[in-house]
């Protein structure tokens, strides 16, 4: 999750992070610091132009299941930025979905995507939906 925003706001809430813990059964715990060297490269390494000192953050909620980076607002640099952050934030996991706060989803979508990728799979040896 990439948080483009301004510094005292947090994209869950409390509730909603626990809602999220037990739904993975996982134990709703505080949020643990997420190191990941490239995204220090990329804020901390001079490649980019970024501003002198931006202020970012990262962490790990729910158990790990979901990867914060938070960044202040007069930081950010739009989605497709942020998209480019989020991609580095994958560790290996089965599924990886990006998605922003214009989609909208179907009742049991997780169970169409699924089925819609096998079907891919099926053509593909590297489907992407």
């Amino acid at each position: 999750l990439v948080w483009q925003s301004f510094e005292d706001e947090d994209p869950l809430s409390r509730e909603e992070l626990a809602d999220l813990s037990a739904l993975w059964g996982v134990k709703d715990g505080d949020a643990k610091v997420y190191e990941n060297p490239v995204l220090t490269e990329i804020f901390e390494g001079g490649k980019l132009p970024l501003p002198a000192s931006p202020k970012y953050s990262c962490a790990e909620l729910a158990g790990g299941h979901i990867r914060l980076l938070k960044i202040r607002a007069q930081d950010a640099r739009g989605p497709c930025w942020a998209r480019y952050l989020a991609q580095h934030m994958w560790a290996g996991e089965d599924f990886y979905m990006q998605v922003d706060s214009h989609m909208r989803f179907v009742p049991q979508w997780d169970d169409e995507m699924r089925a819609q990728l096998a079907w891919c799979g099926r053509q593909s040896e590297k489907p992407v939906l």
